[in-house]
């Protein structure tokens, strides 16, 4: 919401980074590409930094969504991927709601 916000600014020399900071100190930098879309959004939260990363087709349809808090992605077809600490695949949700949830063995192989 622009109502709260505090500052506005270009992150260094980077034509393409936007820093705004909002009334409660929140500070969030925005990163588009050459046509104008969001490629990364990164909220800087206590001193850690969270990104969004979002991808497009070449005419700029959204095709998928990932952060990094938890590792996870949402693609285009409504599917939630979901990842863990050593960045394995834990659980596919599809759009329709069916559940695929993924294991380990010691090894590190997909049970």
């Amino acid at each position: 919401m622009t109502k709260n916000l505090l500052a506005r600014r270009r992150d260094g020399a980077n034509p393409w980074a936007v820093v705004t900071t909002d009334a409660e100190g929140k500070v969030r930098k925005s990163y588009h590409d050459a046509y104008g879309r969001t490629t990364n959004i990164i909220e800087v939260v206590g001193g850690s930094n969270f990104s969004t990363v979002f991808k497009h087709t070449i005419i700029g349809d959204l095709t998928n969504t990932t952060d990094n808090v938890c590792g996870n992605m949402t693609n285009r077809f409504g599917a939630t991927l979901t990842y863990d600490e050593e960045n394995r695949l834990k659980q596919y949700v599809h759009g329709s709601g069916t559940n695929v949830f993924y294991g380990y063995d010691e090894g590190g192989q997909r049970l």
